[in-house]
């Protein structure tokens, strides 16, 4: 489904999206003219949530803030509101191959983690080491079979996904682009 569109400057939801009760709310709150500070909060959802984020390359603990400072230029703490919008999209957006990958992503955070933590001077009470060599190595050539298979279940997402979005005249459209469906 898709929920926004992409200007040179913004991301601005469809007249479609604005039907969705946690997008509304963002969007009616904003009594502006220019809709600045809703289209801020719906940008904040969609580079939180959404599958295509350029900002899941972020660790997870470092990716709101970069967000926020990216959009907001500053402090900015969402609301309720906000948390609601970001939850509902990721509610659209749940496939089965989709929920797959989110715990594919997630394991391999945690690996990167572990990798982070050894230290090969770490010893334990009987003075061998905690990490050996051996160990480390063959949990990273196990590692890079899981990031192969990860990209293999991204590839076949972005196929999901450009399945089911058809541009008008027949033509698809690109994996990384979004096209009007009205």
């Amino acid at each position: 489904m898709l929920l926004f569109k992409f200007n040179k400057t913004a991301i601005e939801p469809y007249p479609t999206t604005l039907a969705i009760e946690e997008f509304r709310v963002l969007w009616e709150r904003d009594k502006s003219k220019d809709k600045g500070i809703a289209l801020k909060e719906l940008a904040f959802v969609y580079f939180t949530a959404d599958y295509k984020s350029t900002y899941l390359s972020f660790p997870a603990e470092e990716r709101d803030q970069a967000i926020k400072e990216d959009i907001f230029k500053g402090q900015y703490v969402p609301d309720q509101a906000v948390l609601n919008a970001v939850d509902k999209y990721n509610q659209l957006q749940k496939t089965p191959s989709m929920r797959l990958i989110k715990a594919a992503q997630n394991t391999l955070e945690e690996l990167i983690n572990y990798f982070n933590s050894v230290n090969f001077t770490e010893r334990d009470k009987r003075g061998q080491p905690v990490y050996k060599v051996t160990d480390v190595t063959k949990a990273m050539g196990d590692t890079a079979k899981v990031a192969e298979s990860l990209a293999k279940l991204d590839e076949k997402i972005r196929k999901e996904l450009q399945e089911n979005t058809r541009a008008r005249g027949g033509e698809e459209s690109g994996a990384f682009e979004d096209i009007d469906p009205t």
